[in-house]
């Protein structure tokens, strides 16, 4: 599957909906931060197309996910900011690249083919997993297919988030999303005052971990809902036998 799929594209830059605070302008890498070689860290969600909510109307999907991305940002204000060398982040509002784009082929064939170059389609090119990207240090991407069903993706820098933290970041988006009115819990990032950076240069090819494509190989594997719900069951369980003992 090659990029001939994708008929059209456009990006936005999407701001914080308030002003970060002056105080927080400046976010400070941590050691660990500093460790790391700035790899874009790549999560795609798949909704197919159930209800046909969204698809006679793409344009309103795409405005909602805006303002609430906008909102969300607000309380992950790093993301919106520019990297200061491998010091600290400027958090200065400029926002994020959010694209919106249409893909002539249906959900299934990128999901049930397990060789399919995904990465080019539901992610902008070159921004997955890649160091050398000079945009915004977080990217979205809203994917339409065919068939009615969407991609939601996000390529977010390890210079400002971990996998918890995109994580949390992509279910707070949800969470907005579905409510406007929510109030969310404000992320606390402060890993500098526990892993206090250095003033050497840490940032080197060497700390570059991932091995060049050609190098790699990938399996994709595949979980019924229903398996999901039994493993969750299966946690549940033990949890609360761990709690009686």
């Amino acid at each position: 599957m090659s990029l001939s799929s994708i008929v059209s594209s456009a990006c936005k830059i999407i701001k914080p909906y308030s002003p970060t605070p002056t105080s927080l302008r400046c976010h400070k890498l941590s050691y660990l931060d500093q460790m790391l070689g700035g790899i874009y860290v790549p999560l795609a969600l798949f909704y197919p197309n159930l209800s046909n909510t969204w698809s006679n109307k793409p344009s309103n999907l795409s405005e909602h996910l805006e303002k609430s991305l906008s909102k969300v940002l607000t309380h992950y204000y790093p993301l919106a900011g520019k990297l200061n060398d491998n010091v600290s982040i400027d958090c200065n509002d400029y926002g994020v690249e959010f694209f919106t784009t249409k893909i002539d082929c249906p959900m299934s064939k990128v999901l049930n083919d397990p060789y399919a170059d995904k990465e080019d389609l539901v992610y902008q090119k070159g921004v997955s997993n890649t160091y050398s990207y000079e945009g915004s240090l977080a990217v979205f991407q809203l994917s339409y297919f065919n068939c009615g069903g969407i991609a939601i993706s996000a390529c977010i820098t390890d210079k400002v988030a971990d996998g918890y933290t995109i994580g949390t970041f992509m279910k707070d988006w949800v969470t907005i999303a579905r409510n406007p009115s929510s109030e969310l819990p404000s992320p606390q990032f402060n890993g500098a005052s526990l892993f206090p950076p250095t003033k050497d240069d840490l940032s080197n090819e060497s700390n570059n971990i991932v091995p060049e494509r050609e190098e790699c190989s990938s399996k994709s594997f595949s979980f019924s809902s229903s398996k999901l719900a039994a493993l969750k069951g299966m946690i549940i369980n033990q949890s609360e036998s761990t709690e009686s003992d």
